[in-house]
């Protein structure tokens, strides 16, 4: 919602364009009363519409963008008598933070849209500034690029709006997003698929998806080898910890109100706004007001208090894993003339070294840690740049603190940049708007050592300064770890809008292809780790790029990739890749479409939305790197809400297990030595959609007083250990949940969930 009504913005002062700057034509007079028309009423927004608003507003991003808020401000002044005046457009607070309230809870926001435009402040201040500087303190050039400093290109808005004595910091991000989007329409050609792409997926499906075929990226790697196939276990393990989704919330407030009408609550602005009512338990959380206890809340973020809790029980349950193990290079050594030592190592080279016992002040039994992203709170819309940084900084250091010398490889994820969700590709003349971010990983990640020492570390860190935070590192037991920036994959990324038939306009997946071809090569294999996937949804990712990510797995899979690991969902959960048509579900093309690889996409820390916090760790071969088990802890939220006095919650929680993956999915006759690679993961998909349980004659709506559905089918505990049995865990017993989690699982492209979703009756 937010850049369509953004475009009408920018496309509002239309009419005064045309008198005061002749790039504006009268012709576009027709159009734009159409956009006016639809922001105004309940009327569905048309595909033409909406491309005719991309056209004007890429008209106006070219004219200074000091001049368009005294032009909004006519146009709404001098029509403001009239339907014109009283839309959305005019009327609309554009510091409203939670767009959920305003679609749910009319009310409530009417409430707030008796102000005009005319009462921003910063727009006020404009009037009153002669300069030709745009926002971000450069100017009108329409391919400048701007300064890196930390970001001075957007610090200057939050400067202009403090001067304003606007103490609501979400005009500064509201602010930002403007300028990302009109960045992106100096780069967009508005005749072509990007246009159609925007309105598809910002315009409320205003145009039809474009019809997508498979990338060809057939020039991207040599043949496939005759030879390749799934490595065999070698038999012993290693311990591997995925931690993911911290969303540490700075402002979070004990006491402040949990049950709000925001994205995040808890925090001290939070407002009570009762809680709809669902067909899940609400016996734990009421919808009467609900102050934040100590350690969290199911519709808050995570507390610092929350954090160190989850950091202690890796803790705690880490020293009780076997000693991971230390590899000395040649040189380290002291050997007698002429003695040779050698270790082999999982690709089957061997290397002049020996092994080390484990370095005392680890004391922890993991090889290594992996972080899927998200740092940074929930609430985009008023979060500062210094919120943002000192979220990120205080969630590493915390990691650091707590696992000491166990190297950690992190990705960065959509909430973890400034404003949210945007990174510029180098091509674009914008990239150095968001090189603070990299730099500060580089350096924060760099003085931590988790990319390890010597020349291999060197480039890890060269790269993440200059492939957007992404980088490849090899592990000392010999993985090959590459970590990328999803970002460039992410819908909610306006740079991705532009050139959308280029599958790559970052070179993220270039680089990712470039170094499988190497493992290949070396016959090492590769895990792949970032934030976003690609599939399961159909509105998280851009389907070319996803489409192309997707063939990269498949070309490289199972006899180099053998693991792939996401974040940000919240929730336990996997993705098979199948080999195949990226385009379409593999159902649609009959038997013989197999799954070569599966994405494991790990529990969230903080409870945001309705879960209980998790984490997890894998037993890991040690030759091969496949994934044998996954070993997943949670904690009951609920147990730490003080039941007779909401205000004073528990400051300590106990943690449980909550299961293996091993012994809750595998089937009776899965061998013991066997990974739980893709077939065993499609055994459980068919399992979801398959199994009824006895209760699955009920729907998932009724509410009611027991629990015992949480036992009914398949479907329903593969759900149980999604939300980690949270209280608002939903019911799922009816066929349509079952095969919308069947969809779900099965499809690694938003490409194969549409199809899906048809096959089933769903879309």
């Amino acid at each position: 919602m937010l850049p369509v009504t953004m475009l009408v913005f920018v496309t509002s002062p239309a009419h005064a364009m045309t008198d005061l700057n002749n790039n504006i034509p009268g012709e576009f007079s027709s159009k734009f009363e159409k956009i006016i028309e639809f922001s105004s009423s309940n009327s569905r927004l048309t595909c033409d519409a909406c491309r005719s608003a991309i056209k004007l507003a890429r008209r106006a991003a070219l004219i200074s963008k000091s001049l368009l808020p005294p032009l909004i401000r006519r146009l709404c002044t001098e029509l403001g008598d009239g339907s014109f005046g009283d839309s959305t457009l005019c009327q609309q607070l554009p510091w409203d933070r939670q767009i959920t309230s305003k679609l749910n809870r009319r009310t409530m926001m009417d409430k707030m849209m008796k102000r005009s435009w005319s009462d921003w402040a910063p727009w006020n201040q404009d009037d009153e500034d002669d300069n030709d500087e745009d926002e971000y303190g450069s100017s009108d050039s329409e391919n400048s690029t701007f300064s890196s400093v930390a970001p001075g290109a957007y610090q200057g808005i939050d400067d202009n709006i403090n001067n304003a004595n606007n103490t609501d910091t979400s005009t500064s991000i509201r602010s930002s997003f403007l300028n990302d989007i009109y960045n992106v329409l100096r780069l967009m050609d508005p005749d072509s698929d990007d246009s159609t792409y925007f309105c598809y997926m910002f315009g409320f499906k205003a145009c039809p998806l474009p019809q997508i075929l498979e990338p060809d990226m057939s020039g991207w790697w040599p043949p496939r080898p005759a030879n390749a196939k799934a490595p065999t276990p070698g038999g012993s393990t290693i311990n591997v910890l995925h931690l993911s989704d911290v969303h540490l919330q700075r402002n979070y407030t004990v006491g402040a109100e949990g049950n709000c009408g925001t994205l995040m609550c808890c925090a001290p602005n939070s407002q009570h706004v009762p809680m709809a009512r669902s067909g899940r338990d609400r016996s734990i959380v009421p919808a009467d007001p609900f102050p934040a206890p100590p350690l969290g809340y199911y519709r808050c973020d995570t507390p610092e208090l929350l954090l160190d809790s989850t950091l202690s029980d890796v803790v705690v349950r880490g020293k009780g894993l076997q000693k991971r193990m230390y590899y000395a290079d040649l040189e380290d050594v002291d050997l007698e003339q002429g003695e040779d030592l050698f270790y082999t190592d999982p690709s089957g080279r061997e290397l002049r070294s020996r092994p080390l016992a484990p370095r005392a002040e680890d004391g922890l039994g993991f090889e290594f840690a992996i972080f899927t992203g998200d740092m940074i709170d929930h609430d985009p819309l008023t979060i500062s740049y210094e919120d943002s940084v000192w979220e990120e900084e205080q969630s590493l250091r915390k990691f650091k603190q707590y696992l000491g010398g166990i190297p950690v490889y992190p990705v960065l994820g959509n909430h973890d940049t400034y404003p949210y969700g945007q990174v510029a590709q180098e091509r674009s003349g914008y990239a150095n708007l968001f090189t603070w971010n990299s730099n500060l990983m580089a350096d924060l990640w760099s003085e931590f050592g988790w990319l390890g020492s010597g020349p291999d570390a060197d480039a890890a860190i060269d790269s993440v300064r200059r492939h957007y935070g992404a980088y490849a590192v090899t592990t000392r037991g010999g993985l090959r770890v590459i970590s990328l920036n999803s970002n460039f994959w992410y819908m909610w990324n306006m740079y991705n809008y532009w050139n959308t038939s280029d599958p790559d306009t970052s070179g993220i997946l270039r680089f990712l292809s470039d170094e499988l071809v190497a493992c290949e090569k070396k016959g090492q294999y590769a895990w792949i780790i970032a934030h976003v996937p690609p599939g399961g949804i159909d509105t998280d990712a851009m389907p070319v790029s996803a489409s192309a990510f997707s063939q990269i797995i498949q070309r490289f899979s199972p006899h180099v990739i053998t693991g792939v690991f996401f974040g940000h969902t919240h929730r336990d959960e996997f993705q098979l890749v199948y080999a195949g048509d990226v385009t379409r579900h593999f159902e649609d093309d009959g038997p013989g479409r197999t799954p070569v690889n599966v994405a494991w996409i790990a529990q969230s820390i903080t409870p945001l939305t309705n879960y209980n916090p998790g984490w997890r760790y894998y037993k890991v071969d040690s030759q091969t790197f496949q994934v044998m088990d996954s070993l997943n802890f949670y904690t009951r939220l609920n147990d730490t809400f003080d039941a007779n006095s909401h205000e004073h919650g528990s400051r300590t929680t106990d943690w449980h297990a909550l299961y293996s993956a091993r012994d809750e999915y595998a089937p009776d006759d899965w061998p013991a030595n066997k990974p739980l690679d893709a077939q065993f993961w499609e055994i459980v998909a068919h399992r979801i959609r398959d199994e009824k349980g006895r209760a699955a004659d009920g729907d998932d709506s009724s509410e009611e007083a027991d629990v015992r559905w949480r036992d009914s089918g398949f479907a329903q505990k593969y759900t149980n250990f999604g939300y980690r049995m949270s209280p608002h865990t939903p019911r799922c017993v009816s066929d349509k949940c079952r095969a919308t989690n069947f969809c779900y699982v099965t499809s690694i492209t938003p490409l194969q969930v549409k199809s899906c979703k048809q096959r089933y009756g769903l879309a």
